[in-house]
């Protein structure tokens, strides 16, 4: 959280290619602690790279639809991609 305290990033780029599944318990602490806690900051972007073991991608997408913000109006928006330099294309794009 200290990165995030300085630097405030609007955009965000997280590499979930490698094949593991996030626990149910840790997704319902990132989607309901860490990630409102680092959008807040003002994020306006967020992409994740998925590889391909299916189960890897299912725990990603349910942590990221969990996600709550409660009491802040944001335009906060996330996207998955299977390719590096679309999802900086998509970060980057106006």
């Amino acid at each position: 959280m200290k990165v995030f305290d300085k630097y405030s990033p609007q955009y965000i780029l997280t590499d979930n290619r490698a094949e593991y599944i996030i626990l149910p318990d840790m997704q319902e602490w990132m989607a309901g602690l860490l990630f409102p806690k680092i959008i807040v900051k003002g994020t306006k972007r967020w992409a994740f790279l998925i590889g391909s073991d299916l189960f890897t991608t299912i725990s990603i997408e349910q942590m990221t639809t969990e996600i709550e913000v409660p009491n802040i109006e944001t335009k906060y928006i996330q996207q998955f991609f299977d390719d590096e330099t679309d999802a900086m294309l998509w970060l980057t794009e106006k």
